[in-house]
């Protein structure tokens, strides 16, 4: 039989769910089993995608006026795509019809871009997703109109530093959210779906509202870790230097591997972050480097910012923009500096943010620069095994990549490295640390499985999917626990956010995904069409994507979904078209 835009099929199936009671089997029809879901808020009932999805994610400027949105969905049409995630509410603006939030100054008068993407979606026989930011909020980079009314409801730091970001800890904002969400479902019957996005936290640093504190003591009877205080347990990734020589362990991993060194070579000091500290945004490493910067005479010398154009180009430069942000963050300014271009000299503070690319002629010249007296602060190992480097960090080589969750303790006594007082249990530390992270991705995982069952119970047919981050490593630094979502069956499928730029890489996140259950029927990969011309974004070779495509049908999943609208090239069109047909 057909319910809404599903087939489903009268075929008995057996159900084994878990109620109160202990483990019952019985015998029902597939169509049984998808209403009984709905009426008991039962979570092991996720419905499948009907058929092999080949979907597309479009911004709202894609679709702002009718004329706009008919190129849009014919060039998605020309491309074979029969599933659009249409997104529907971000920074704080709609662009659907809601009584939860104001509509987007840039829709004009009379137009519902929602709408109408129902409308002629359908006609080209698509599935419409209403789309939404969960997490991320601000307009133009200050509170927009939701935060404006309710200050409480950004998320912040164990400082009272507060982010653009909803505090999913908050059941009054997990009440807004799923309230906007499901607006949609009531108001457009047409619409296919509803897809979370940002669904997460940016990093593990926020949620310490007193009001989620209160929660999370009545809950565990712990107190959260506070992160102004060393030891540290944080989610880390590294490049790290390895058997330090004449430098000076400040703080180390529970691996033994060193985290913090400070190096003295002639003149010069060199404070080492053995890892990407530039992403960890916590208190104590923000005192840390702020008492560093002040031995190294950052008030009267300048700071000088590291800069590659071929790191760069290979890399990216989030590292450098992180660290830029961090220096703001605690108080100090930088200015760029790069070797062939405005040189740092030996009276600067030369920070190194991510810098892996090296020439035997910068690494001597950098040597000889902190042996005349410039100090240096470097963030992430070498990645170079060059003699000169490894001189200046202290160490006599580079050790392989690692990231997850690392214990940080105090090695040494240092006035600038913040140490809590009275001894050390590390065991509590850990399992205090455990359950405040637990604790709040159960927060977000709430607001997840409460949407869910909302929705099913006023629409069955409605699909209720996530963009998530691709590795599991990076979902729990963030958060976000879709993993549980996936074997609990709090989402009919999640996309994960595949963005890699070779075939190796994505084959490796198969091999984790392959580890869940019914993970064809719950998992959709998403792809990015797009890459990175220095600071522009231009479409990808239609032989990468076709390559990624092909790997995705090998492994057998059941469909793919492309980031996005803007980047689809006359090139990529029938590579597109093509994998909804495979």
């Amino acid at each position: 039989m057909e319910v809404g835009r599903w087939q489903i099929s009268e075929r008995p199936a057996i159900s084994v769910c878990r109620l109160k009671e202990g483990i019952r089997t019985v015998q029902l029809s597939t169509t049984h089993i998808l209403c009984l879901a709905v009426l008991a808020g039962l979570p092991c009932l996720a419905s499948y995608p009907a058929h092999a999805v080949n979907g597309l994610w479009v911004h709202p400027e894609k679709v702002i006026d009718q004329a706009t949105a008919d190129r849009t969905l014919d060039q998605a049409q020309r491309s074979g795509i029969d599933n659009i995630y249409v997104l529907v509410f971000h920074r704080e603006q709609a662009w659907f019809q809601t009584p939860y939030c104001p509509m987007s100054k840039s829709v004009k008068d009379g137009f519902d871009p929602l709408g109408y993407c129902i409308k002629a979606g359908h006609k080209r026989s698509m599935k419409v997703h209403a789309w939404f930011v969960n997490g991320e909020a601000g307009d133009g980079g200050r509170p927009g109109a939701i935060l404006s009314e309710h200050p409480d409801w950004q998320a912040e730091d164990a400082l009272g530093a507060k982010a653009l970001w909803f505090d999913l800890t908050k059941p009054r904002v997990r009440r807004f959210q799923k309230d906007l969400m499901l607006s949609a479902v009531e108001r457009y019957p047409e619409l296919d779906g509803i897809h979370f996005d940002y669904i997460r936290f940016p990093n593990s640093r926020l949620g310490y509202s007193a009001e989620a504190i209160s929660a999370f003591r009545k809950s565990t009877g712990f107190e959260p870790p506070r992160l102004d205080k060393f030891p540290l347990r944080l989610t880390v990734s590294a490049n790290p230097a390895h058997g330090v020589t004449t430098g000076r362990v400040l703080a180390e991993f529970d691996t033994g591997m060193p985290a913090i060194v400070e190096n003295r070579l002639g003149k010069g000091r060199v404070l080492l972050f053995n890892w990407h500290a530039e992403r960890s945004e916590v208190p104590a490493l923000d005192v840390l480097l702020a008492a560093k910067l002040k031995e190294f005479g950052a008030e009267s010398r300048p700071i000088r910012l590291l800069f590659s154009q071929e790191n760069h180009k290979r890399y990216g430069r989030a590292g450098r923009d992180l660290t830029a942000a961090w220096l703001s963050r605690i108080g100090f300014k930088a200015a760029d500096a790069e070797f062939g271009g405005s040189e740092p000299s030996r009276g600067d503070i030369l920070v190194v943010p991510n810098i892996y690319l090296w020439s035997e002629q910068d690494g001597a010249g950098l040597r000889k620069l902190v042996e005349e007296g410039m100090n240096v602060v470097w963030i992430d190992g070498p990645y170079t095994d060059l003699r000169d480097i490894l001189a200046v960090l202290g160490a006599d080589r580079r050790a392989a990549f690692f990231s997850g969750e690392r214990l940080i303790s105090p090695a040494a006594d240092d006035p600038a490295l913040p140490v809590g007082t009275g001894p050390m249990d590390l065991a509590q530390l850990e399992k205090q640390t455990a359950a405040w992270k637990q604790w709040r991705m159960d927060c977000v995982s709430e607001l997840v499985r409460s949407v869910y069952r909302s929705a099913k119970r006023i629409r069955p047919s409605v699909e209720v999917t996530a963009a998530v981050f691709y590795t599991k490593s990076a979902a729990d630094g963030a958060l976000q626990d879709w993993q549980w979502w996936v074997r609990r069956g709090y989402v009919d499928y999640v996309i994960p956010m595949a963005y890699v730029d070779t075939v190796p890489s994505l084959a490796k996140a198969f091999d984790e995904w392959e580890q869940l259950p019914q993970w064809r029927e719950r998992i959709i990969p998403g792809l990015s069409i797009y890459k990175l011309e220095g600071d522009k974004p231009v479409p990808r070779p239609a032989d990468l994507v076709q390559s990624q495509i092909d790997l995705c049908r090998e492994r057998g999943t059941t469909g793919t979904v492309f980031f996005c609208c803007h980047y689809i090239s006359p090139e990529l069109e029938p590579v597109l078209k093509a994998a909804r047909t495979q």
